[in-house]
């Protein structure tokens, strides 16, 4: 059995590394995933095989770089060394600002084994000897199709492209998928080829510079080349936060919400603005806000999940009030701390009204319900018989959002909506409502179960079978129908009559400390 030494003392965390047109996931020396665009399908994964070694690893973001260096130990006299610089093979990763084109560089004085796996939805074409315009290398081309569906029922509507190739020591086996690093030097391209002329005469000048790279080496006096000192290494990527952040930032200005979830979400627009104004990068926000307006508009209402890319179909289209209350805080919010030129500012007021108007018609007696998209619910922590109920927490953001909206069309000398004496006093009562709603037992709570009563459920909505979330199985999300207990169950479910009463007490309080702190957003 291989014994694995690590210098993070436990398993890798993922990371991201991205430009805007290339997403990356890399687990410590393993590229997790790669994505050609960041609401696109998962091309491959890349994983070391050290065949039962003793190994160690060490992943570093290199200083004042957006590169990342790893380091390899295989050799037993490498762990008695004073200097862990002087490891057995050390790669350097990085993708290049100005284009989708992701570099792997190798050195060191051992061999590595890694193993290149791709889904089944991609189509992978091997070429040996590729020729580009006057330079040759072994070139792997992976494709996946148009119309490709990949995490919750999105869809690629165009063909993705992209293209590996290999130079110097390093060799692809097309027999096992293998990638074998022979010493030396080596570097792994990864260039998108949507644009084949393109992507010939790039691939061709990356080649060139490799070349003239290799034939100048940095020369250790006993262990060969090294790219980077220790003391150019700085923490580990996993713990930077803005890094990550600007990684995660698509081109069109859309955060991907994680690894997992290869969409933007509109819950996550407070926090994320709000941290972009704390670190001074206001363009970022504004970049971020103006996609979501411009998709918003289309739309008519602001959805609660959207693609990060125009080639992408994100099929949640739902009209939730969290959506419109978190747009709206983080818009108003951002055009006071940062008023933005005059055209810009009428953009996003025109997104703002929109989704004014449609958060004040979405209040009931003083609530707002929680909806479908809360990470609670999607990560299990809440019964589903709460998305209809009352929500301290939306309704606190709503009543906050419609403040900082308030003020900012007095600042601005800006009318509200067409119903502004009506909305106001909607807004008003709402605050005055809200501890008589949410309190009991002198603590706030997280849901008001009266809501539910006041609401018509929908007969069909998408989302997770509660009887198939009773058995235990891990489901997936599916087109749902209202079933005679008011349970929500997918075709086969509701086939086959397995709804159950529910056991829950529907009238049940829930507090929480999360909830608490939202809801103060609403005191002066």
């Amino acid at each position: 059995m291989a014994m694995t030494y690590s210098s993070r003392g436990g398993a890798s965390e993922l990371f991201p590394m991205g430009n805007g047109e290339l997403l990356v996931w890399e687990e410590g020396v393993s590229i997790y995933s790669l994505q050609n665009g960041y609401s696109s399908p998962h091309l491959f994964s890349l994983t070391p095989d050290f065949g039962g070694q003793y190994y160690e690893t060490n992943t570093r973001r290199v200083q004042g770089s957006m590169s990342v260096c790893h380091r390899l130990y295989f050799s037993d006299e490498i762990f008695g060394l004073p200097n862990r610089g002087l490891c057995d093979v050390q790669m350097i990763d990085l993708l290049l600002p100005d284009k989708a084109v992701f570099l792997r560089r190798f050195e060191g004085i051992s061999g590595a084994v890694f193993r290149l796996r791709i889904p089944p939805y991609v189509r992978a074409v091997y070429h040996p000897s590729y020729r580009f315009e006057k330079m040759r290398a072994d070139a792997l081309f992976l494709t996946v199709p148009a119309g490709t569906a990949f995490d919750r029922g999105m869809v690629t509507l165009q063909e993705h492209t992209v293209m590996l190739t290999f130079s110097g020591s390093l060799r692809f086996d097309p027999s096992d998928f293998s990638l074998r690093f022979e010493g030396d030097q080596g570097e792994l391209c990864i260039l998108r080829a949507d644009d084949p002329k393109e992507a010939l005469h790039f691939g061709e000048a990356l080649l060139r510079e490799y070349r003239e790279y290799s034939e100048s080496p940095h020369l250790h006096p006993c262990f060969g080349k090294i790219l980077y000192a220790l003391s150019d290494l700085s923490a580990e990527p996993s713990v930077d936060l803005s890094a990550q952040l600007l990684a995660m930032q698509s081109a069109s200005g859309a955060i991907v919400a994680s690894q997992r979830e290869p969409y933007a979400k509109a819950e996550s627009l407070p926090a994320l603005t709000a941290y972009f104004l704390q670190k001074g990068s206001g363009d970022r926000a504004l970049r971020m806000l103006l996609y979501w307006t411009a998709l918003s508009q289309q739309r008519g209402f602001v959805p609660s999940a959207i693609s990060c890319v125009q080639d992408s179909l994100c099929p949640d289209k739902r009209e939730e009030p969290l959506s419109a209350a978190a747009y709206l805080w983080a818009t108003a919010h951002f055009c006071r701390q940062c008023p933005p030129d005059p055209r810009t500012a009428d953009a996003l007021y025109r997104g703002m009204r929109m989704a004014y108007s449609a958060l004040m018609q979405s209040f009931r007696e003083g609530m707002l319900p929680f909806g479908q998209q809360m990470q609670a619910f999607e990560a299990g922590l809440l019964g589903d018989a709460l998305v209809f109920q009352g929500s301290a927490e939306v309704t606190a953001l709503a009543i906050s959002a419609g403040r900082e909206f308030a003020a900012y069309c007095r600042e601005n000398g800006k009318r509200m909506a067409k119903s502004q004496q009506g909305y106001s006093s909607i807004l008003q009562s709402a605050e005055v409502q809200f501890d008589d709603r949410f309190s009991f037992g002198g603590s706030i709570c997280r849901n008001a179960p009266r809501l539910e009563t006041l609401t018509r459920r929908p007969r069909f909505l998408r989302g997770i079978c509660s009887a198939c979330k009773a058995e235990g199985a891990y489901p997936t999300e599916d087109m749902l129908e209202l079933g005679r207990y008011g349970q929500y169950l997918c075709r086969r479910c509701a086939a086959t009559r397995k709804e159950q009463p529910n056991a829950a007490d529907p009238a049940k309080r829930y507090s929480s400390p999360r909830a608490t702190a939202i809801a103060a957003l609403g005191a002066d």
